[in-house]
């Protein structure tokens, strides 16, 4: 006959496999799985920190140009800034020696200040890229005050294009000029 310890030793052999089937072949299954989703995670964070990378890049490089874009504001400001253009033509007439006799500033239509753009893509269309502001600049002084003025008119930052001048000229007054000038802004 069977001897008893045998068959309890089968019965143990078979409790070990029904527990190695129903307990540690789940638990493995379920490692594996998370070991995939920890590898898959890995991958995400590593992009994560590329992009976290190119950013900060990015954030460097325009930290090196803010300066350069704060130029682009005062050349072409982003609004009409009558108060800052009052100031900038005062300044430029009391260093000159002129005295401000008369100065408006006034918009001009949108269609008048509308320029082309071209593109490869496109056929040409018409956008506005600036806006202008019309000046009309009464001063008096002496000639060769007025050649300094047009010179700090010149190496302004701000562009501000003369278009016209009219003067009046008297021995017993200051010559009296009439300036008609432009100046732009971004839309």
């Amino acid at each position: 006959m069977v001897n008893f310890n045998t068959i309890i030793s089968l019965v143990l052999i078979l409790g070990l496999i029904a527990a190695l089937i129903w307990v540690v072949v789940p638990k493995y299954d379920a490692v594996s799985s998370l070991m995939k989703e920890i590898s898959v995670l890995r991958d995400d964070l590593n992009k994560k920190i590329e992009i976290k990378q190119k950013i900060d890049e990015l954030e460097a490089r325009y930290e090196t140009y803010k300066g350069q874009l704060a130029k682009v504001s005062e050349i072409l400001p982003p609004a009409k800034d009558y108060p800052g253009l009052l100031v900038t033509i005062q300044q430029l007439t009391s260093t000159a020696g002129l005295i401000m006799n008369d100065i408006d500033i006034k918009a001009e239509e949108a269609a008048a200040a509308k320029g082309i753009i071209k593109t490869a893509k496109t056929a040409p269309a018409e956008e506005e890229i600036f806006k202008k502001l019309g000046i009309s600049l009464s001063v008096a002084g002496s000639y060769e005050q007025f050649k300094a003025f047009l010179g700090l008119l010149e190496t302004n930052i701000r562009i501000i294009d003369v278009e016209s001048v009219d003067f009046t000229y008297s021995d017993k007054e200051l010559t009296k000029f009439n300036i008609q000038a432009k100046t732009y802004y971004q839309p």
